[in-house]
Order: C-alpha cells, then structure tokens, then sequence
C-alpha cells in the first residue's frame, strides 16, 4: 500500500447524534445492510449504545431478524412515541412510507436533543415523490450504487450540494469507482456528521467490508489532502490484508481505513537523527511562513491570507524557497515574487497599485489571474510543492 495511506483505526463512521439516510428503490438490500452494522456496533458507532429501537413503518414487513448483544426493542409506527426515546438509543426508522409530523420530530429534534447513538432512516427512492425532502434533514445519504434510480439521484446532489468544481470532479471519479464495483456510497451532506473527525470528509465506501475484510475507504475533500500526507509515512498495512485491498483506479483522495492489527511498523531504515529529512525542512519552513503571516497582518486579515497561502503551498508547478520569503514558477526563477507581499496583494479588494507598470505588479497580476481561472482561492489544488 504505497500510493495510499492508512487512517487511524479508532475512526468510527457514524458520529453520535448523527442522522442518516439509506435509500433506493424495493428488494435492493437496504435493511439488510444497516442490520450488519447494527451487529457490529464496536466497529462503526462512537460512544455507548444502550438499546436499539427499530421502528416498523410497513405493517406487511415482520421484525427484523438479527443477532446482537445490545437489547433490541421493535415498535410498529403506530405505536410508537418519540417522547419515549432515550440517551444512547440507536433508532431505525424502517421502511418509511410518508414523513409524518413524529417522523420529523424524531429526526430533526430527538436525534441531537435526546443525545441518540444514531439515527437511520430507510426509505425508497427518492426523486419525484414527497420524501425528497430528507436530503435537507439528514446529515449524510446511503446510496446503493447498484439502482438507475440512485445513479440519478447521486448526480443531482453533486450539483446541487457541492458548488467547488474540483470537489464535483472528485465525486464524479468516486461515483464511477463504487458504481463499477456495486457499492454502497455515503456521501455527507451536513458538517455534524464528520464533526467528531479532523478529517473533513465527503463520504466513504465499502463499509461492511470492515466486518469481512477489515477495511473500508474514506474520501476526504481534495484541499484537506496535502494535511494528512506525511501522518503515517513509517507505516505499511500487513502484508496479506493488503493482497485483499483493492486499488484499481481507487480515486486519488481515498484513503484506506483498517483496524490496528493490520497495520506495523515499516522496515524500512529510519534516518540519522542528525540529518534533516525533507519532511523536516518542510514543516520548518512552513512554521517560518504561518509566524510571518500572524507577525505581518491584522487579526482580521489572517483567515483569507492563510487560506490563499496554504492553497499556494499545495502548488506542484511553484516552487518556494528554504526560508519562506520568495516563490516563482517550476524551471522560471525570472517569476520570483515575494511571497508575504503577495498573498497580503491579493486578498485585498481590486489589488489597488500606484505602479501597475512595473515587474512586479506584472507578476502579481499574473498569479492572480491564474489562480483566480483555476479556482485556487477556494482552495482546489492539492499538489505540494518542491523545494528549493
């Protein structure tokens, strides 16, 4: 596993008071696949779970079968009272047929105020009928990348809930991925459901092959990438787990998820104490800038100057020198530019100059315009530069 990193193997998938729905159309395996992870609840769920609450809304549909060592409590919807929920309850709402108004109290109230391990809510799909409406109350979406109807469905939700071009041009390789391999892909749709992480995800795929394989992936937003590039470089995933992990044209923001017990120490020699790794001289010289910038700018101003630069760093056609001070274009040191001077430039309003004829503000309106037409003030490249 040497083009792709591990996460750490305390990463649970469903954070507490998380709302999360699981769609597509009838007999596709929906209920089938949250009672796996229900009989796995060490493996998925953060925090203790006391009781789950299955909650039946089709009266032809018997109760659920499945083995686990947490009590287990199935309710018809007729019967059931929200006000009885209780902290720690995992809740599934089954086969929803219509969103009633206890429907959307449990949902939008119960789940974060009652303190909830989880809430799931199955239902049919979605586009054309009145449960469209979920997508606005769940934190995060199941689609069974097997249905037409959630292949539709997935591409109406990148284009109307994720409005970064390079986050959309991920998704669609991710879609293309789990659509080809006939998996389950969740897609976050609200910040709670990954806030319990450092890791700002998009969703993750393979789930239930954690309890079989002991591995699933994660997708991390492309900005967030170059963060987590160096975490686990003297690690390497067991030799015989890796035979089973499937990389083929795995999307270049995914990141492989498995237990600790498959992950050792690598062999590889460490080096010299004494002598300063690449790694090292990087996160010194970005120490070097984030000091000049918080020395440099006023506190109001910091946010976008370090948006701007961090998105700079990522550049793998820039390269910076040692100290921080200067950058230029790979192989054209005639672009040298200061960089302080330039991300302070570029974040203020019209980039006003009294001299707009000389060198340097050319070169100023030449990375502008540049990382303006590619989308870098939004944070889409994810290249790390070299140094020099």
């Amino acid at each position: 596993m040497t083009s792709k990193e591990t996460t750490p193997a305390s990463f649970q998938p469903f954070p507490r008071n998380s709302v999360n729905l699981v769609t597509g159309p009838t007999s596709i395996g929906k209920t089938y696949f949250v009672t796996q992870l229900l009989q796995h609840p060490d493996l998925y769920f953060q925090g203790p779970i006391n009781r789950i609450i299955i909650i039946l809304c089709n009266d032809r549909i018997q109760h659920l079968e499945f083995e686990s060592a947490i009590p287990v409590a199935q309710f018809s919807l007729h019967n059931f009272n929200p006000e009885d929920l209780e902290e720690n309850d995992l809740v599934v709402i089954d086969d929803l047929q219509a969103i009633t108004e206890l429907v959307r109290l449990t949902i939008s109230v119960c789940a974060h105020h009652y303190n909830l391990a989880s809430l799931f809510v199955v239902t049919h799909s979605l586009l054309g009928n009145s449960h469209f409406e979920l997508l606005n109350l769940c934190h995060r979406v199941f689609l069974f990348m097997r249905s037409s109807a959630n292949v539709r469905l997935v591409k109406y939700i990148v284009s109307n809930f994720y409005q970064d071009p390079e986050v959309q041009a991920s998704l669609k390789d991710i879609i293309t991925f789990c659509q080809r391999q006939g998996q389950v892909l969740a897609l976050e749709l609200n910040p709670l459901a990954s806030s319990s992480s450092d890791l700002q995800l998009i969703g993750f795929s393979h789930l239930t092959n954690l309890q079989t394989l002991g591995y699933f992936y994660i997708y991390i937003f492309p900005q967030a990438s170059m963060d987590y590039s160096e975490l686990h470089q003297n690690r390497m995933v067991d030799s015989h787990l890796a035979q089973q992990i499937d990389v083929t044209d795995l999307p270049s923001n995914a990141l492989v998820v498995v237990p600790a017990s498959a992950v050792k120490q690598s062999q590889t020699q460490k080096k010299q104490e004494s002598t300063c790794s690449d790694e090292d001289q990087w996160n010194e010289t970005v120490e070097n800038i984030e000091e000049q910038i918080n020395d440099n700018f006023k506190p109001a101003r910091l946010k976008s100057i370090k948006v701007l630069t961090k998105e700079i760093l990522k550049r793998k056609d820039i390269c910076l020198y040692k100290d921080g001070r200067f950058f230029h274009k790979k192989g054209r040191p005639n672009t040298k530019v200061n960089l302080l001077d330039f991300v302070g430039t570029a974040t203020r309003r019209g980039m006003d100059s009294d001299d707009t004829n000389s060198n340097e503000w050319r070169l100023f309106s030449m990375y502008a315009k540049e990382f303006a037409r590619k989308g870098i003030y939004k944070g889409v490249i994810q290249n790390k530069l070299l140094l020099v």
